[in-house]
């Protein structure tokens, strides 16, 4: 008798969440489509709203595309098919993303500026302008680095699109309730500020969006020091310590397979591209003007990076912890990854006041805020050089740490010692 192989409950697991991904993500596409087309017909109706529309169908259709994979091989490792071994080429692809980006960044900006074109064009083009340079930096963080398995990176990619970002905004939407509820008791004893921010609602109703009427009316609200230092605080400080702790949740599925470091830094940068992935194309899907879309989309490729490190050195501390039990190295990864997240967060934020700084006088004890604000452009050009040289550095640590290299003094030869016993440090399939 033959001994009844035991159910995989991982697989089970991929195989449910990846299938119910496709069954909600499908149809979820084609109607997107075919309300866009009826709005496209309908009178009255405004083309940026049928781009949008048309955006969030291409943006169901890639998630269903990117769930497929972890589907197949977790029926691959239930049903016991063989799948045929693949030779990578990471270099290849990483050329191909480098080179097709700008070139895709070329074309979304030029379509941007023709409507016709554009209801057709721009929303693959902006699929493209987000998800090459994500693929370029995974790949750079990932090379020659021992890496999970096939099955193990796309569960990965489908947890991390189905799973967290759900988990994440539901963390920070009880956070920003429970700061909700601490705003309105504070209101019910200030009945002026209420009176305010009523006046500021049904103004900003009325204004559509115009940048200058919306700058007049935010303007106000920035001579109350409690409201500067509690956006601050909520963008630049919890934030960060939400999104840093829920990113890397795919990783916790894969916390009795005892990852290697370099392996926990590979899931990692690949979890944080995913998760960039989906709070990027979200935001450009109500981008509107060349000009303006430019601007966001280059902003929102410094965001991927650094969402791509901070996870991977999150990653790399929890797979640090689970193997040799370094909780200290996993609590100072975590609280890096919080750093650099919430100094980007707040630059961020400090760049998008700077046009409303000039239209009003911060109190005299914020007046440090209007020259952060200034230099806030440079600070995030160097936050992104520090976040690529972290990218580059880290792999390469964990390359020298994967591969030692023993010196023999006696001839003054490097004897690789993986190459003297025939053993691939490579991660197996």
């Amino acid at each position: 008798m033959q001994p009844t192989q035991k159910t995989h409950w991982p697989s089970v697991l991929q195989v449910a969440l990846s299938g119910l991904m496709l069954i909600l993500l499908l149809p979820s596409a084609a109607g997107l489509l075919v309300v866009s087309a009826m709005g496209g017909l309908a009178q009255g109706a405004s083309g940026q709203e049928v781009i949008s529309l048309v955006h969030l169908a291409w943006m169901a259709a890639l998630g269903a595309a990117l769930q497929a994979p972890a589907l197949v091989f977790g029926l691959a490792r239930l049903l016991n098919w063989p799948l045929a071994q693949k030779e990578r080429n990471p270099r290849r692809w990483l050329l191909l993303a480098l080179a097709a980006w700008p070139l895709a960044l070329a074309a979304g900006y030029g379509v941007n500026q023709l409507p016709g074109l554009s209801l057709v064009l721009l929303p693959p083009l902006q699929i493209a302008v987000v998800a090459l340079p994500l693929a370029a930096f995974v790949l750079l963080g990932q090379m020659g680095l021992p890496r999970l398995t096939r099955q193990q990176n796309w569960g990965t990619v489908s947890f991390s699109l189905a799973i967290t970002p759900l988990v994440t905004i539901a963390a920070e939407g009880v956070v920003g309730g429970l700061l909700l509820v601490a705003l309105v008791v504070w209101l019910t004893s200030n009945p002026e500020a209420m009176e305010q921010i009523y006046r500021a609602g049904q103004r900003l109703s009325n204004a559509q969006m115009d940048p200058e009427a919306l700058s007049r009316i935010i303007a106000p609200f920035l001579k109350n020091p409690q409201i500067i230092i509690g956006a601050l605080t909520f963008t630049a400080g919890l934030v960060p310590l939400l999104e840093e702790l829920f990113k890397p949740l795919a990783l916790w599925l894969l916390a009795g397979k005892r990852l290697t470091p370099a392996q926990g830094f590979s899931g990692g940068l690949l979890a944080g591209a995913m998760f960039a992935l989906f709070e990027s194309l979200g935001m450009l899907a109500s981008a509107a003007g060349a000009q303006d879309w430019l601007t966001l989309v280059i902003g929102r490729t410094g965001t991927g990076l650094l969402h791509v490190v901070t996870t991977g050195l999150v990653g790399w501390g929890l797979a640090s912890a689970w193997q040799a039990g370094r909780y200290l190295r996993l609590g100072l990864a975590y609280l890096c990854a919080v750093l650099l997240h919430g100094i980007w967060n707040l630059f961020g934020i400090l760049m998008g006041l700077l046009p409303v700084g000039g239209a009003v006088d911060l109190p005299q004890n914020l007046q440090g805020l209007t020259r952060l604000s200034q230099v806030a452009p440079l600070a995030l050009g160097v936050l992104f050089l520090v976040l690529f040289s972290i990218l580059l550095r880290g792999a390469s640590l964990l390359r020298q740490e994967g591969n030692p290299i023993r010196i023999d003094i006696s001839n003054h030869e490097r004897v690789d010692p993986t190459q003297a016993k025939g053993v691939s440090t490579q991660g197996r399939e």
